[in-house]
């Protein structure tokens, strides 16, 4: 009897160990940075960066979302761009040295 209740937990185990999700999304995320071009009003410097994981550096998709990006020099319009081309924004934020503002915005793609 303790024998059969074993090899039905034994079985049980198994089959919960043994499932795997196949069917799941991977989501891919880059940071870009703006920051605010010096004597300038209202024009940023934008810098796009992918982590080294998704694009390698020879990547051709990489290279022109990153050059399309940071051709822009409104914040404005690179949330857009990013938009049109599936990406979405989960969260922005702020950072500051000596009166200097640094704006980050992390966006997220579900492949």
């Amino acid at each position: 009897m303790k024998y059969s209740i074993f090899i039905g937990f034994l079985l049980m185990s198994l089959k919960l160990t043994s499932q795997s999700n196949g069917n799941a999304q991977t989501e891919i995320y880059f940071q870009f940075k703006a920051v605010k071009r010096s004597f300038s009003t209202g024009s940023f410097n934008i810098t796009v960066d992918f982590g080294q994981k998704y694009f390698a550096k020879d990547s051709v998709e990489g290279e022109k979302i990153k050059s399309k990006a940071e051709s822009f020099t409104e914040i404005s319009d690179v949330l857009e761009y990013m938009n049109s081309m599936g990406w979405i924004l989960v969260t922005a934020f702020t950072t500051s040295h000596d009166h200097f503002f640094t704006y980050y915005y992390i966006m997220k793609q579900d492949k």
